[in-house]
């Protein structure tokens, strides 16, 4: 399960050793391995990216919490939680039978990966951990890119559209990146797309910034933006410079905007 988070995720095994595939385990585990993986698959766009700025960069694709929060001294020595990023934390079991786990949140706020549920830090808190589930938390202020449709492969998720995930932070803003390419050939041509979520007089929005590099493009669309931790209610949204109202439902403090079948990689601003 938690090997879902790590950069490299596969099974292992030996030639000489008994075989582990998936469905050999029966139920209730190949469900449960099935989970883990289709997490890996939703996650394939924001790792993509990551190692995009490991390969410019440098920058590690897993991280311990010190280097996202240097100046956190309770993290300094903590080695049983780490960062996929910037964004994501995780807090792998380990010890066998357990149904909960202590996590330490640093400075800011956090939303639960599955159920949005809100953290404010510093603070260590006693969560919920069932077998099912590796406590796994979003990072106020950070926008996540996901593929949310099953498929036996990455290969059958090419055309796929986009998720939009923006866990924003204390002052109500956010901001991501995805990056994108051909993902077979050595070809340099790429689009790297800024998402950022802010808000004026009029209300809260979100837009894009488009850096291409050669002549990549893609037709892969936006189908659903889900905006967490807004404190005030909103029914209305709209792409700018048109008019028609977008789809949107609210359950409480989860926004969620359906089919602005917005290009990703254009430049676009829906308030």
């Amino acid at each position: 399960q938690v090997g879902a988070f790590y950069p490299f995720f596969r099974g292992h095994g030996h030639i000489d050793t008994k075989r582990r595939e998936p469905w050999l385990f029966g139920e209730p585990w190949t469900t449960r391995i099935r989970d883990a993986i289709r997490t890996r698959y939703r996650l394939l766009p924001y790792v993509y990216t990551l190692f995009y700025e490991a390969s410019t960069h440098g920058s590690p694709v897993m991280r311990p919490l010190w280097m996202e929060f240097p100046n956190d001294a309770s993290v300094w020595a903590l080695d049983n939680e780490f960062m996929l990023g910037d964004t994501i934390l995780v807090k792998p079991v380990t010890q066998q039978g357990a149904n909960t786990a202590s996590v330490y949140f640093p400075d800011g706020l956090w939303y639960d990966f599955q159920t949005f549920h809100k953290f404010t830090g510093p603070k260590t808190a006693t969560v919920k951990a069932p077998i099912e589930k590796i406590p796994t938390y979003l990072k106020g202020g950070a926008i996540l890119t996901t593929k949310e449709r099953a498929r036996r492969n990455s290969v059958l998720m090419e055309n796929d559209p986009y998720t939009i995930i923006v866990a924003v932070d204390k002052d109500g803003l956010a901001t991501g990146s995805i990056f994108l390419d051909d993902g077979v050939s050595l070809k340099s041509d790429s689009v790297l797309v800024k998402l950022e979520f802010g808000r004026d007089t009029e209300g809260s929005w979100l837009q894009t910034k488009v850096e291409k590099n050669g002549e990549y493009t893609t037709s892969n669309t936006v189908e659903r933006i889900v905006i967490v931790g807004l404190s005030s209610k909103s029914s209305k949204a709209r792409i700018a410079g048109k008019d028609e109202s977008l789809e949107v439902e609210q359950s409480q403090s989860v926004i969620t905007i359906r089919k602005p079948d917005l290009p990703i990689a254009s430049e676009w601003r829906i308030q």
